[in-house]
């Protein structure tokens, strides 16, 4: 068969052509006759208008006719290539002899002929994939986005230790204005000489979070993760590109390298991974148990409330707890306790570890920004299904995630491009009117604006009133 029989081609006026070039200065595309190398050597080729579609004549077919069956056969041989790995060879063929009916699948050959079209397809991916796995160059529709689009970010090697980023002209373009991004890295889905699966979440909406960066980094190091964003930033489409706030956990190399290359920019720790390291050491000292139903009860309730608190007001109100709920003789696991949390949250003479600023959340409950990254460990959760392909017989294949990644690429494009029409349409599961209602009253509590002529809520008064918002 004729080697230019192969080429993808399209309908254009009910001819069978491909696409030659673009050209931008007269906004159309030029296609030419797929029998143009064929033994009827037709010269034909048309302009077409890449916005309205119009077809401008340049030379008209000549030696053959117009073919509907043939057209339809170039088009079932093209679609049993492009979905050759959409499942089992048998139903690739049943689907293109359903799409295209009985005369043009007896044209096309009998199933050997198309069979070995489809394992031929599937080789050449599956070479790809080989390629990929083994620590090749990321190429071909890898590199692409299921729109055919750029993907790939950037393939480099720093600190001769690989990093490999990708991302689309579309999430560059969410990224470029996200003014709130929640990063994190997950560690379950990276594949083989990768340390862990970096990402990018920024807004789309109101209260749509979706990702639109992705990077697989060899480590967890203060400079990956610089380099990883020195690399990010040196893209054109990034140069104004100047975050207000970073949400993420209490891993202090990412705090330090987005300051580095953002100064300006709020590092904003997760309420959630707050709460679970404060529950842990309360575990680790085994003084847990006094929190959740003993004489300590009440110190954990009101410890869980200093988060919403203004991070000015913070030493004072953890000084006011203390004096309200702790005795004064405790035992050693407490007291240790108490130094535990002075030693790294609040700061007495010394700064803490991790000062009020850090894990404050009252600016962004009062701006009905995300308190946690929950929406970015949902999303890790999504990727699970890459951990457990191969039955945990074989180690996370790069390609297996790849395909994963463009398939979350695509929905944050979709939703992106569905909330550019509408800003108010719903593409997330609705909340509950519950917790809504609960984060409104909570937000109410935090202002502290009560009605005149009462006077606003202070002390340990105004600390079981944010409780009680969180709980109802």
């Amino acid at each position: 068969m004729p080697k230019n029989r192969k080429r993808n081609g399209e309908l254009v006026d009910g001819w069978f052509m491909r696409k030659k070039k673009n050209i931008p200065s007269l906004n159309e595309s030029i296609f030419y006759c797929i029998e143009r190398s064929t033994k009827y050597q037709c010269p034909a080729a048309y302009g077409v208008s890449n916005t309205t579609g119009a077809v401008r004549l340049i030379r008209p077919h000549i030696n053959h006719e117009k073919d509907k069956l043939a057209n339809n056969v170039n088009l079932g041989r093209q679609h049993l290539k492009e979905n050759a790995n959409s499942g089992t060879v048998r139903e690739v063929i049943d689907d293109m002899r359903f799409t295209f009916g009985t005369d043009t699948s007896m044209m096309m050959g009998d199933y050997n002929a198309k069979r070995r079209l489809v394992h031929y397809e599937k080789s050449q991916s599956n070479s790809e994939k080989k390629l990929i796995d083994s620590g090749g160059k990321i190429k071909g529709q890898f590199a692409e986005t299921m729109r055919k689009t750029r993907f790939l970010l950037f393939d480099e090697e720093v600190n001769g230790k690989r990093m490999i980023a990708f991302a689309s002209d579309e999430g560059l373009e969410i990224l470029s204005n996200g003014n709130v991004c929640f990063v994190d890295g997950t560690f379950d889905s990276a594949p083989k000489s990768f340390t862990q699966l970096f990402s990018i979440h920024c807004y789309i909406s109101e209260d749509v979070v979706r990702p639109v960066f992705f990077c697989l980094l060899p480590d967890k190091t203060l400079t990956t993760y610089t380099s990883m964003l020195t690399l990010l930033k040196n893209r054109p489409e990034l140069t104004n590109w100047a975050p207000a706030m970073i949400i993420c956990d209490f891993e202090t190399a990412i705090h330090s390298a987005f300051k580095d290359k953002f100064p300006n920019v709020v590092i904003s720790g997760c309420l959630f991974h707050l709460v679970q390291s404060w529950r842990r050491q309360a575990e680790k000292l085994n003084v847990y148990n006094s929190f959740v139903d003993g004489e300590f009860e009440e110190f954990w309730q009101l410890l869980k409330t200093l988060p919403f608190l203004d991070e000015f007001d913070i030493p004072d109100y953890f000084d006011a707890i203390l004096e309200h709920c702790v005795p004064l003789v405790i035992s050693p696991d407490m007291k240790n306790y108490i130094n535990y949390l002075v030693k790294n949250y609040v700061g007495d003479a010394a700064p803490p570890r991790f000062q009020p600023r850090l894990w404050s959340c009252a600016v962004r409950t009062a701006s009905n920004i995300h308190r946690t990254t929950n929406t970015v460990e949902t999303w890790h959760r999504l990727l699970q299904s890459v951990a457990t392909m191969h039955n945990g017989f074989s180690s996370i294949k790069l390609s297996d995630l790849l395909e994963k990644l463009q398939k979350e690429e695509r929905h944050t494009y979709l939703d992106y491009n569905e909330l550019k029409v509408n800003p108010n349409f719903l593409v997330n599961k609705a909340r509950k009117t519950s917790n809504v209602m609960k984060d409104k009253k909570l937000k109410n509590v935090i202002e502290n604006i009560p009605v005149i002529p009462r006077a606003p809520l202070s002390g340990i008064a105004y600390l079981k009133a944010i409780f009680y918002a969180k709980k109802t």
